[in-house]
């Protein structure tokens, strides 16, 4: 079903776009947004958090450095060739 999702995506969101382009350039950006804070707001209030409580850590600042992620790769010498 998600290859089938993004099947789908991959042709009607250029239709689409085309189809908002012919109102105005920045008529597609604009919707892009829209759909993007409407996915947000779905995610945020209507799915549920599938971690329990018990499994969850608090947020650190320190653990949230994407720069830091790439660095723990060197654990894993196989993926660097």
């Amino acid at each position: 079903m998600i290859g089938a999702a993004f099947g789908l995506g991959f042709i009607i969101g250029p239709m689409i776009g085309g189809l908002l382009g012919g109102l105005g350039p920045r008529i597609p950006f604009y919707a892009a947004a829209a759909l993007a804070l409407l996915n947000w707001v779905y995610g945020y209030f209507v799915l549920p958090e599938s971690l329990s409580k018990e499994n969850r850590r608090p947020f650190e600042w320190k653990r949230a450095n994407p720069v830091g992620s790439l660095l723990h790769l060197k654990k894993y010498p196989p993926l660097a060739d």
